[in-house]
């Protein structure tokens, strides 16, 4: 209720009081998130490009410091890892802005622009469908889902919609890829 992310396998029964005040039980489908490292973009599982990432710089959406800052060096700053399967995929970061208005979320061949300074989806490319989440405290949860043959989880910093340009820094934190047509509730992972 105190808006905290609710976390898989605490024992206790989940509860959604996003849409009702009382609460209600939140069911969902078993799933996996395949991204090792979720929280630890300064990880050597994450590859980088054109961007530096400094780990434990924010308070995260969860309420511990250890949300990462990934901060421009040049265009087309970007980290990723790969991880196999074909299907649907749903994609998503929780990211907060510092001074680049953008992010990219690519899976393989499909990808969207979000605005995490005003909160709204930008553009996009061959998805089955996007949402942004707001968590509060200028965090939003991205999301972009696509049928794709091999999975690519790709997040591009950009103070522009709809190319990787730029300047500038983004909070992130929690990412996660999960086979599915939409994304379920934060399964965090630690390798």
């Amino acid at each position: 209720k105190a808006g905290l992310i609710e976390t898989v396998g605490s024992g206790e029964p989940r509860i959604d009081y996003k849409d009702d005040s009382k609460g209600a039980l939140k069911l969902e489908p078993s799933r996996s998130n395949n991204l090792p490292y979720a929280e630890q973009f300064d990880n050597a599982a994450w590859s980088k490009g054109n961007l530096t990432v400094t780990a434990n710089q924010a308070i995260s959406p969860d309420g511990s410091q250890t949300a990462d800052l990934l901060q421009l060096t040049s265009a087309g700053g970007n980290v990723y890892d790969g991880v196999g399967g074909s299907g649907d995929y749903a994609f998503s970061v929780f990211a907060k802005y510092v001074d680049a208005q953008f992010i990219r979320l690519r899976s393989t061949g499909s990808y969207a622009y979000f605005d995490i300074q005003n909160g709204s989806v930008g553009s996009t490319i061959n998805v089955s469908s996007t949402k942004i989440e707001d968590y509060g405290n200028g965090w939003y949860r991205c999301t972009v889902v696509g049928n794709n043959t091999n999975s690519l989880a790709q997040i591009f910093v950009s103070d522009t919609d709809g190319s990787n340009t730029g300047t500038g820094s983004v909070y992130l934190w929690g990412a996660q890829l999960e086979q599915g047509s939409y994304a379920t509730s934060y399964i965090p992972t630690q390798g």
